[in-house]
Formats: structure tokens, C-alpha cells, sequence
């Protein structure tokens, strides 16, 4: 059911009294900003229950993804609901998924990254440490679903589609851990990425595109999945080129 009246490119996946889901497009934010001077995930989802039930419910924030990656995005109805899922997190979320394009391609097909995650107060740029730095601690599979390599606007590149699975759920994880240890940045990061990569991608390559959860009310599982962004099969296809004359 697209969400039309506020902006056709949001859809929501599922709905019931008590949750809705969104698959959120890359460049809008998940909440409001101080400023309040861009639309968000969460205004246009509150504005859409507030009216739906004459001012009955609200939305609530359970949990939020980078403004440039594209997906899944979970709000709850009630504050109740809200404080279930965010205390019980661990065990009420059996799955999460997402998909990326990475700049290069991972020496291993597969594996496990573990490490630990720091933020910098001033730049707000996360750092990852295979030793207890006084950081977050973050585990992300991955497994390299497809590779390419070729011209692309006369730039040799090499790319993977990669799925990654989160056995925690850190700020900027995937990122870090693609460009810290995969050595293969997010095609498009203009936070953890280069310069080339930036340059050959018009959005950044993440969506998260499966969330499992146990129902805090209901207790039924559900596992909402959404679709990969057409763009990420396109950017795979690389076309066989001359390389610059020297």
C-alpha cells in the first residue's frame, strides 16, 4: 500500500494496531533533526497513524537506519510497545538482513567479523578495534553473493554484492566493519568510503531487507522482507571497456 498522500516512494509492508513498517528510500531520514527543516520517516509515519485514528495513537521510535541506507524501518503505536521492543531487543529480533555493493572484493567468501565500535564525540565517526577499547561490541556475517569487475567510465573496478547478518545491531556496524576489515568500503559511503568509490555510485549501496521479530503482544513471528534496489543489480553489470590511452 504506498504511501501516496505524504510521498510515493515510502511503502508500508505491514500494519497492524500495535506496529507498522516502512521500506524507507534512501535519503530520507529515519527522525526529525533539530531544525526540523527535512520531512522524516517518523513525521510522516506519525502524521499517518494521528490522523488514521483521529489523534488516538502516535508513532514511536523502536529503533532507526542511516538516512542513505534504504529498507525496513520498524515504529511503534504506543509507548508500551516501544519500551517491549527496545528492552527485549535480543530476544524478540531473530533476523536482520541487509544487502550492499561493496568497492572491491572480500578475500573471503564468507565469514565473521567481530570487533568493538567506538564513536568520536567531535566527529562522530565510529572506529572499530579487534581489542576491548572501551567501544560497543559488534558481530556481523557475511557472505559474498555475487563479484564483478571491469570499466566503469574508463575507472577499473572491482565490486561485491554482499549480504551481511547482524548478530548486534551498532551504529554505522556494517559500514565499519566492510571498510575496517573487509577492506571493501560500502560503494557510495562518503563517511567510510574513497573518493573512487564515491565518485561511481549515486547513492550509497545498503538496504536492509529482512526483519524477523517476535511479536511483543501477539507473540507470533513475523519476518518482513523487502526488495533489492533494482540500482544494486544495475551497478553489478559492468561493461567491458578500452582502457585510456596512455
Amino acid at each position: 500500500m504506498p504511501f501516496a498522500m505524504f510521498d510515493p516512494d515510502v511503502e508500508i509492508v505491514y500494519e497492524d494496531d500495535w506496529l507498522i513498517a516502512i521500506d524507507k528510500p534512501a535519503g530520507l531520514l529515519s527522525v526529525d533533526t533539530p531544525d526540523r527543516k527535512n520531512a522524516s520517516a517518523y513525521s510522516l509515519i506519525k502524521d499517518h497513524i494521528k490522523r488514521k485514528t483521529r489523534g488516538r495513537q502516535s508513532a514511536y521510535i523502536v529503533h532507526r537506519l542511516d538516512r542513505f541506507t534504504s529498507g525496513l524501518l520498524i515504529f511503534a503505536k504506543n509507548e508500551q510497545v516501544q519500551q517491549d521492543m527496545r528492552s527485549h531487543w535480543n530476544d524478540i529480533v531473530f533476523e536482520r538482513r541487509y544487502i550492499a555493493v561493496l568497492h572491491g572484493i572480500p578475500q573471503n567468501s564468507e565469514g565473521i567479523i567481530e570487533s568493538y565500535l567506538r564513536e568520536d564525540p567531535q566527529t562522530f565517526t565510529v572506529y572499530s578495534s579487534l581489542k576491548d577499547n572501551g567501544g560497543e561490541y559488534a558481530k556481523t556475517r557475511y557472505k559474498v553473493l555475487q563479484t564483478a569487475e571491469g570499466f566503469d567510465n574508463k575507472e577499473f573496478t572491482r565490486r561485491a554484492r554482499v549480504e551481511f547478518r547482524l548478530d548486534t545491531g551498532k551504529k554505522n556496524q556494517i559500514r565499519v566493519h566492510s571498510a575496517s576489515h573487509l577492506h571493501c568500503p560500502v560503494l557510495g559511503d562518503r563517511k567510510y568510503g574513497n573518493a573512487l568509490a564515491n565518485k561511481l555510485a549515486r547513492r550509497m549501496c545498503l538496504h536492509h531487507r529482512a526483519f524477523g521479530f517476535t511479536h511483543p503482544v501477539t507473540g507470533k513471528k513475523i519476518l518482513l522482507r523487502s526488495n533489492t534496489p533494482r540500482y544494486f543489480k544495475e551497478i553489478m553489470h559492468l561493461l567491458p571497456s578500452e582502457l585510456p590511452l596512455s
